[in-house]
């Protein structure tokens, strides 16, 4: 599994710029890390460009030092994972496993618009899933790391009873 993207809000204590009733806002790249910070909420900071859990802390002091205040929390908005595969799934045995399985997600699967089949969550705290025909997947919008961990299971269990000649 692979995370593409992290992207987290830092809240300082202190004002990092000066405030205004602007949408204007300042953007500017750090290693792969591209930062944004909003006139108009000038104590929180957007980062995007994540690529593992420990970038959160090492921005965070990266933000620290550059600023010379101290960071009050951070916030994990998404985090997008994806997982490719080889394998040949049934999304019909998808669907239903998804029904058996769990009561988490509800379906959302037009195979004619797109072949993905999208597990959306009933709790929004939970990330939603792409499933392919060939066993990759995506996960969007996760909030946490034991979000993803407990959908990574449970979609990985579905897809080894979804597969072609499993029973």
């Amino acid at each position: 599994m692979n995370i593409c993207n992290i992207k987290i809000m830092l809240l300082f204590s202190d004002p990092l710029i000066k405030k205004e009733k602007s949408n204007r806002k300042i953007i500017f790249k750090e290693r792969s890390w591209t930062i944004t910070i909003y006139c108009h909420t000038p104590t929180m900071i957007n980062v995007t460009g994540l690529k593992q859990k420990g970038d959160i802390e090492k921005v965070k002091n990266a933000m620290e030092k550059r600023y010379m205040k101290k960071c009050l929390k951070y916030q994990i908005n998404s985090i997008m994972l994806s997982h490719k595969d080889c394998k040949r799934i049934d999304m019909n045995e998808v669907i239903r496993n998804v029904k058996l399985l769990s009561n988490m997600f509800y379906i959302d699967f037009v195979p004619e618009l797109f072949t993905g089949m999208y597990l959306k969550p009933l709790d929004r705290s939970f990330p939603t899933v792409n499933i392919f025909y060939t066993g990759s997947f995506q996960l969007l919008g996760a909030k946490s790391f034991e979000k993803i961990d407990t959908t990574v299971q449970l979609v990985q269990k579905i897809i080894k009873k979804s597969e072609y000649g499993m029973f």
